[in-house]
């Protein structure tokens, strides 16, 4: 037996066609609407007509089924990562940090057990850092140095998004020549008090997985140590846990590629 769990954010609950929309998402999703990405979660466009006779275009992505204990943990324990991306796309907005507008979430169940999890929201058409930051081999200081000055105010905002890495950035750039950003991907968060920094070890952490270039990510880093006052045994102690970071990176995916190959060899049909 199945079971849909729709929730419609306050300001699309009332428009029929979004309702109906919602409604039909997850039988349609297979078969229906523009793939923008396809692999662990898979991510769709689609153009919404709304009962003023607008359109817009939603982004919806469906999140990889989970796994038996997962599947135990998201219905019973914790909150999918449909739903905290909503609630978490609200509270950043009450914080004012910009992330595509949260349109609703849905929950597919069977045996009351979770499926399938869907984030709905607005597109957003910025590009990500990374056309700027990490494909160049000269990196863009300023938005360097802007995106610096950007994590700090996440952190000074109480927000510690855990997976801040250079797709999920993304960027504008303004007439002056300044850089203004906001987060996507935002299931993965930690949220402390507003006003009061996660401790610096975590802040640091954070800032590791934007980047696999030192040369960058030691210059983000002691942008982001001077504009909050801290000294150069800080500096060190993120490039220690860059490190440290990159290595067991590096580790698991050599497993994971030896673990493959292993996989295929084992499944290839030998020889007459």
């Amino acid at each position: 037996m199945r079971n849909i769990k729709i929730v419609i954010s306050n300001t699309c609950k009332d428009d029929l066609s979004v309702v109906q929309f919602m409604e039909q998402i997850h039988e349609t999703f297979d078969t229906y609407g523009k793939t923008l990405h396809d692999e662990r979660n898979v991510i769709k466009s689609y153009h919404l007509k709304t009962t003023d006779n607008t359109s817009k275009e939603v982004i919806v992505k469906r999140y990889k089924r989970p796994n038996p204990f997962q599947r135990i943990v998201y219905s019973f324990f914790r909150k999918s990562k449909a739903e905290r991306s909503f609630f978490n796309a609200q509270e950043l907005r009450n914080r004012g940090v910009e992330t595509p507008h949260e349109i609703a979430f849905i929950e597919q169940k069977k045996h009351l057990l979770l499926e399938y999890g869907y984030y709905i929201s607005e597109s957003i058409y910025d590009p990500p850092i990374e056309k700027e930051l990490i494909l160049p081999a000269d990196f863009n200081k300023n938005m360097a140095e802007s995106f610096a000055n950007y994590a700090v105010q996440l952190h000074a905002k109480g927000i510690l998004h855990h997976d801040l890495n250079s797709t999920n950035v993304l960027y504008h750039e303004m007439e002056n020549g300044d850089y203004t950003f906001s987060i996507i991907d935002i299931n993965r968060m930690k949220i402390f008090a507003e006003k009061k920094y996660p401790p610096a070890k975590a802040c640091l952490r954070s800032l590791t997985k934007f980047t696999t270039r030192m040369d960058l990510f030691e210059y983000v880093v002691r942008c982001y140590c001077n504009t909050r006052n801290l000294n150069e045994a800080f500096v060190q102690k993120a490039i220690r846990l860059k490190e440290i970071h990159d290595r067991k990176r590096k580790k698991r995916k050599a497993f994971l590629k030896k673990f493959k190959s292993k996989n295929i060899r084992r499944s290839s049909p030998g020889r007459a």
